[in-house]
């Protein structure tokens, strides 16, 4: 990094030193298993990964950050080269690439909400560049790749449902079904990790950047969040594709109800989480404390049952607002209100 400051080469150093490592990490565990059920892991490490060149972009830079992504991208090219493993190419994308850009967001200003459009919208294309260079790496089609990831993780969620009792033929039978399930969910399912992800990355960002001092976006209210109007119209489309599909015969039927349950699977995450936004909001009224708030979204989340009620709270709460009628009018400005 020939005449940068001696504090920039500094920091260049070690983002692509915690690059290499947080790779190493991802690397070795695929390596040491079926690489489809190291996905798991690499998903819970992939949204770190940018977050060390985005420090060092907005602190240093474009450039600054560009010439690490390719100090990262040499690392992994000859990752790739020596052991045939896809993953150096997924550290790279999420390095040099989501790391650079949401480094010169952060620098720029851009808004919370536009920073997670654009992280999600790359890390969709991330994803699909990934699952094209590892179709062509394990040397099998692209619906024999998604088949095997989607049997991967029916076999952990069913190894989830015995650990819990289920006797081994409903268990046996819930497999069957998940496996199909996710397979054709599998656009839906791609859409909502990178959303997920694209909030991990912006969080532990802004905590780091609080640490070493540096200047971050404004930042949101999560009690305050409020999706945009025109969300509830993915869902009644989500709901009309559904419909239309017992209209039709055949492949367009078929074509036409996946696509529905996408859209649905889709907007009532969505929803869900506007629903634990107002879920927040009462808890942040009431005055609960860490633990308790802790403990109540693990429950709205993992119970069935809740999950949907909490999802359709959060669609009746773009039509009611719950929070502005609670409060007697006063409030913040959610996420649809900023400019």
């Amino acid at each position: 990094m020939g005449g940068f400051p001696k504090k920039a080469v500094i920091d260049g150093g070690k983002a692509v030193t915690l690059c290499a490592a947080l790779g190493l990490m991802i690397g070795a565990v695929s390596e040491q298993v079926v690489p489809v059920e190291a996905v798991n892991f690499a998903l819970l490490l992939l949204p770190f990964v940018p977050i060390p060149v985005a420090l060092l972009t907005a602190r240093h830079g474009f450039m600054a950050g560009a010439l690490a992504g390719i100090a990262i991208g040499s690392l992994c090219t000859t990752w790739v080269v020596l052991t045939g493993s896809s993953v150096g190419l997924l550290v790279f994308l999420f390095a040099a690439v989501a790391g650079v850009f949401a480094g010169a967001g952060f620098s720029a200003g851009v808004g919370i909400y536009r920073m997670l459009a654009m992280l999600m919208a790359m890390y969709i294309g991330i994803g699909l560049a990934w699952f094209g260079a590892h179709t062509l790496t394990v040397e099998a089609g692209p619906i024999a790749v998604l088949q095997e990831f989607a049997a991967a993780f029916a076999r952990q969620t069913s190894g989830f449902f015995q650990s819990l009792g289920m006797a081994e033929g409903s268990s046996d039978e819930v497999l069957s079904r998940i496996s199909e399930s996710t397979l054709y969910s599998m656009p839906a399912l791609l859409v909502v990790i990178a959303g997920l992800m694209s909030i991990v990355t912006v969080a532990f960002s802004r905590l780091l950047f609080r640490v070493v001092k540096q200047p971050f976006p404004r930042d949101i209210v999560f009690s305050e969040l409020r999706l945009h109007f025109g969300y509830v119209y993915l869902f009644i489309a989500s709901l009309a594709l559904i419909l239309a599909s017992y209209a039709l015969d055949g492949a367009a039927g078929a074509w036409t109800e996946e696509a529905g349950g996408n859209l649905m699977f889709v907007s009532t995450v969505l929803f869900f989480i506007q629903g634990l936004a107002i879920a927040a909001w009462f808890l942040r009224r009431r005055k609960a404390s860490g633990a308790v708030r802790t403990v109540t979204y693990i429950c709205l989340g993992i119970l069935e049952l809740t999950f949907t009620l909490v999802s359709f709270v959060g669609i009746f709460d773009v039509f009611m607002d719950f929070r502005k009628r609670l409060s007697g009018g006063s409030g913040q400005a959610g996420i649809n209100d900023q400019k």
